[in-house]
């Protein structure tokens, strides 16, 4: 499902924080946000992901725009996202994590719960099963049954991940992956993203990790100031004169 986003501008506090920003992510797209701190990269993933409302401009999801539509209804159609900064339920296990993300819960509601019993039991170990499946693709079978405060910041990354694939995404808006993460799990996060984006689903990644980004993604969109400066192909992004002096001061 594609992603198209069109002259979309948001105020925040009297500034203009973006400014008639448009791009657009294919359906199965794996493609690349860079800019500096307070080019709007974080500003412009709330406003697709519901979670800030645009004051001008489109949000459109598989040819259909989003309106005024929040977060949950927007995850619901299939587009969702991941924090710079995840925060799992710290008291939980990595499994619980995965299994509480899961949508819908018949357990969840007092009907389910009283009157639908059996279902609900049903339910739960099919959802333990989705969990297991995921935590195994992601290698996190190691720390399964761990609390999920007591595991590395890498591993929170992919805690993060898990859950949104609780809920079968058609795209996914991933905010800094490689952060804090040392390089050997950055390849292999890289590689559950290309396996996840071989399978159909979509990307849209912002990164500061240039050189980690630049091999996963075959395109680029680069910001500054609220307004997209350029796209085209990692190596075309940056070594354009523009983005080489915005995002890095003249240095790549």
């Amino acid at each position: 499902m594609s992603l198209r986003i069109s002259n979309v501008d948001k105020w925040l506090g009297g500034v203009r924080v973006l400014d008639n920003v448009s791009m657009e992510v294919p359906d199965g797209g794996l493609i690349g946000l860079i800019g500096p701190n307070g080019a709007g990269k974080s500003t412009l993933f709330a406003v697709v992901s519901g979670f800030e409302p645009a004051d001008g401009g489109e949000v459109r999801f598989a040819d259909s725009p989003l309106g005024s539509t929040g977060p949950v209804a927007r995850a619901r159609r299939g587009l969702m996202r991941t924090f710079q900064v995840p925060r799992p339920f710290s008291k939980l296990t990595v499994r619980e994590n995965l299994a509480a993300a899961a949508p819908g819960q018949r357990g969840e509601t007092l009907w389910g719960a009283f009157f639908g019993a059996g279902a609900a039991r049903a339910e739960q170990a099919a959802i333990r099963e989705r969990a297991d499946a995921i935590i195994d693709f992601l290698n996190l079978n190691a720390v399964r049954d761990s609390l999920a405060g007591q595991v590395s910041g890498g591993q929170r990354k992919l805690i993060e991940l898990g859950r949104v694939l609780m809920a079968e995404p058609k795209m996914i808006l991933l905010d800094e992956p490689f952060a804090g993460v040392n390089p050997v799990l950055q390849e292999e996060i890289s590689d559950h993203i290309r396996t996840l984006n071989g399978q159909g689903i979509g990307f849209l990644i912002v990164e500061h990790n240039l050189a980690a980004l630049s091999r996963l993604v075959g395109h680029l969109y680069a910001m500054d100031r609220g307004r997209m400066l350029m796209d085209g192909t990692p190596a075309d992004v940056l070594a354009d004169p523009v983005v080489r002096e915005a995002y890095t001061g003249g240095a790549v």
